[in-house]
């Protein structure tokens, strides 16, 4: 895929018309090809220079989100687990409509899920977390619970909107996970 300005900017203009449509549609089923075009002034030749078709668009980005997280992990410079997931969570709350279409099943049953399990994969394997005394096998079990349940109060968190900072609900977080993985009877 070209990476030069101009071809930067097209697909942010496609990326925006797409968050724009999902806001307003609720489902990614409802999003054409011809609407995003319509919304970006672009026509299809251009749409489908960079995607085949609006659900791989949904991906990339998703892809996208997980690339820059992965890039703030490995800039954590000494932080704790619960500064980092701060600032992963910052993240969700700032591009709170692509996560909105996720957690609405927007993106099919599993959209959210799917992104939080890679989420969780990179934080974990970033971070090199593992549970002494665990194998491989307990480790990849307790840390799918963990995303699961994460998931669930990230979710919780960004559709309630209760005024809870990025940084009370990574505490809360890091104090469940920890209590799991303390008392996993590994």
């Amino acid at each position: 895929m070209k990476t030069d300005p101009r071809s930067r900017y097209t697909q942010s203009v496609i990326e925006n018309a797409f968050l724009t449509l999902i806001r307003e549609k609720k489902k990614l089923s409802r999003v054409t090809v011809s609407d995003i075009c319509k919304l970006a002034e672009i026509n299809r030749g251009t749409f489908y220079r960079y995607y085949p078709d609006v659900y791989d668009l949904a991906e990339k980005m998703m892809d996208q989100g997980i690339e820059r997280i992965r890039e703030m992990i490995a800039n954590e410079n000494g932080q704790s687990y619960t500064e980092v997931f701060a600032g992963v969570l910052r993240v969700f709350q700032k591009d709170r409509a692509f996560f909105s279409m996720l957690m609405s099943n927007a993106f099919g049953e599993d959209g959210i899920n799917r992104y939080l399990q890679k989420l969780f994969t990179v934080c974990f394997e970033q971070l090199h977390t593992s549970i002494p005394g665990a194998d491989v096998n307990e480790q990849i079990r307790l840390f799918s619970y963990i995303t699961g349940g994460s998931g669930a109060l990230i979710e919780y968190w960004l559709l309630s909107d209760n005024g809870e900072s990025p940084e009370e609900i990574a505490e809360k977080i890091g104090k469940y996970a920890e209590i799991l993985i303390n008392n996993s009877g590994t």
